[in-house]
């Protein structure tokens, strides 16, 4: 997804071709309002690099907002910057999102992917939990 000079673009695969997207999507949101991630890298209870994306609300007077932990689909997802209307829903309402890329995930390497193959599953739910204490 791309922004584009009047608002989101969406990719056709089929046409190979960008497209606005559809109004009903973008109503009542302004271009200002659209808050991005900043990326965020913490250790685990095993010393474990960690990474996440944490979406702040637009009100900056909370000082320490409530935070929803977002896990993506996986074990072998990863959470990326994209518009996402629910994580822009929540922040709109003074909630922050933390998107977590627990071990496991891709694109951090293949000893970081692997961090989570079998016996080492529950790693990834400590994982969540490290997050939530960060």
């Amino acid at each position: 997804m791309a922004r584009g000079p009047r608002g989101y673009l969406g990719f056709r695969r089929a046409h190979r071709q960008d497209r606005p997207l559809d109004p009903v999507l973008a109503r009542g949101a302004r271009s200002v309002d659209v808050r991005l991630p900043e990326a965020i890298d913490f250790p685990a209870r095993d010393g474990v690099t960690l990474h996440g994306l944490l979406y702040l609300p637009i009100d900056k007077k909370i000082a320490k907002p409530p935070v929803v932990l977002a896990v993506h689909g996986g074990p072998t997802g990863q959470a990326r910057p994209s518009f996402n209307a629910s994580v822009q829903y929540l922040l709109a309402r003074g909630i922050a999102v933390f998107d977590l890329n627990f071990r496991g995930s891709v694109g951090y390497g293949k000893k970081f992917a692997r961090l989570d193959n079998q016996r080492l599953r529950p790693n990834a739910v400590r994982d969540m939990a490290d997050a939530i204490g960060f």
